[in-house]
């Protein structure tokens, strides 16, 4: 398993280009909310992630990062992202 991964030039800017959107938007959505209180922040950030197509910019920038490490394996034959991404504590609907 090597400890180095390689992207291109056009890739990394890309990833770059997608998480600035998504930070400096939701920045901005949430000094709005501040700045003005009529400003409904979920149902904002709900209307940006529509418009802007974030869930599947943020899947292309998951392959883009994960390709390199998707065949890495473990001894027990789990992949090494299967086995990273299985310890994320994920939203859940809460009762």
């Amino acid at each position: 398993m090597s400890d180095t991964i390689y992207y291109s030039k056009k890739e990394v800017l890309e990833v770059l280009k997608t998480i600035n959107l998504l930070v400096v938007s939701l920045n901005s959505i949430a000094m709005a909310s501040v700045d003005h209180s009529e400003t409904d922040l979920a149902e904002e950030i709900l209307k940006f992630i529509q418009d802007k197509d974030m869930l599947s910019q943020l899947a292309d920038v998951r392959e883009i990062l994960s390709s390199p490490l998707s065949k890495e394996m473990f001894d027990d034959e789990t992949g090494l992202l299967e086995h990273v991404m299985d310890k994320l504590d994920y939203w859940s609907h809460k009762k």
